[in-house]
């Protein structure tokens, strides 16, 4: 099952992008488009929820995540935020399925379970539903159109509820004066099993029923069956999860000659871009952190410089400074060189001299 859920919604930080996931979305509409197999789209919109708390809409969002995860189809989806906008790609779902969907989610949205809540709280859904039918072969914007569509008219009747406005005409012949219309896609050939072609077939060799095994052809005597050469294996894109995912999902051109290339080329492109550019945003993010760490550290380096300047100066023009005393003895004292700890007192006078200059010569500069 393919899940892809954006960040906001699988509430992971680190999750994939609107500018990640919304190609992708398209991408996979056009690979079922050259399957023939169905698709749905959904847009979704929170009643009201420009006044919820800003602390709350985030857990709102991965709570809806979580419902839209569980209530999955087998084959999966795809989900993204957009500005006040959920958007949902269904994969082998048609109309009733999406409806049948959608109504499951507006009710477990009015039981939505809450991180640190205690108790559920009802969340009002409305719903616009656009899919994939026989007779018609939509842009991938149109579903997004008709999807709008009948969450405007959710909207005006209270902003809670499911609607399928089904005006795919209306927006599919907008969208074709733009990008013309669509190239056919034609059927897969129709594949023929051995059984029923009555043929025998073997892993090693082919044989028929009237050729004894000990009169098999050599290559002398006759020319044997072509054999199928091997499909050559597929090159992945990248290392990337999305891409190699994408890569998995492309068909060979044999089997979808409908396929537009130049479109999944260009899918393809951006979102190698995204996944480039979600890489060195957060290597830049990580790089901002660690300069404000130095910046942090150098201006509290600098308050304490400071700080022992003033107190420095403080003390230089202070009044009544101690003169000291006299000593009390008649001559220098010193040490012998008898003392056990010779090298110790020395050692400490030297530095108590030493420290004396330093601070003659600086109250010699300050008061210069």
């Amino acid at each position: 099952m393919t899940l892809a859920l954006q960040a906001t919604l699988a509430g992971d930080a680190r999750g994939p992008s609107f500018a990640e996931l919304w190609p992708r979305m398209e991408l996979d509409f056009e690979l079922a488009r050259a399957r023939h197999a169905p698709v749905a789209l959904l847009c979704i919109e929170v009643a009201r929820f420009a006044r919820v708390a800003p602390e709350r809409q985030a857990p709102l969002l991965a709570a809806l995540g979580a419902e839209l995860a569980a209530a999955a189809p087998p084959e999966g989806l795809v989900a993204v935020q957009r500005e006040s906008e959920l958007l949902v790609l269904l994969h082998g779902t048609g109309v009733d399925g999406a409806e049948s969907f959608a109504r499951e989610l507006i009710a477990a949205a009015r039981q939505l379970a809450l991180p640190g809540e205690p108790a559920p709280v009802r969340v009002g859904l409305g719903i616009g539903v656009a899919a994939t039918r026989a007779g018609l072969d939509p842009w991938f914007d149109t579903l997004v159109a008709v999807a709008r569509d009948g969450l405007e008219v959710a909207r005006s009747n209270g902003g809670e509820g499911c609607v399928h406005s089904e005006l795919y005409e209306l927006h599919q012949r907008r969208i074709e004066r733009t990008k013309g219309p669509r190239a056919p896609v034609p059927l897969p050939a129709p594949t023929i099993h051995a059984q029923e072609a009555g043929t025998r077939v073997e892993p090693t060799r082919t044989e028929t029923p009237s050729t004894p095994p000990a009169a098999v052809a050599t290559p002398s005597t006759a020319s044997a069956p072509a054999r199928e050469l091997p499909a050559p294996p597929r090159r992945t894109l990248s290392d990337d999860p999305v891409v190699a995912r994408v890569a998995e999902l492309l068909p060979a051109p044999s089997s979808a000659p409908g396929l537009d290339l130049a479109a999944v080329e260009a899918r393809l492109l951006e979102l190698a871009k995204s996944a480039f550019e979600r890489a060195l945003a957060e290597r830049e993010e990580r790089f901002k952190s660690e300069l404000e760490h130095y910046e942090r550290r150098i201006a509290k380096m600098q308050r304490a410089l400071t700080e022992s300047e003033l107190e420095k100066d403080r003390l230089a023009r202070a009044k009544g400074l101690e003169s000291g005393v006299a000593s009390v003895y008649r001559d220098v004292q010193g040490l012998s060189g008898r003392e056990d700890d010779f090298d110790r007192r020395s050692g400490l006078l030297r530095a108590i001299a030493e420290s004396n200059l330093e601070l003659h010569a600086a109250l010699r500069r300050r008061t210069a």
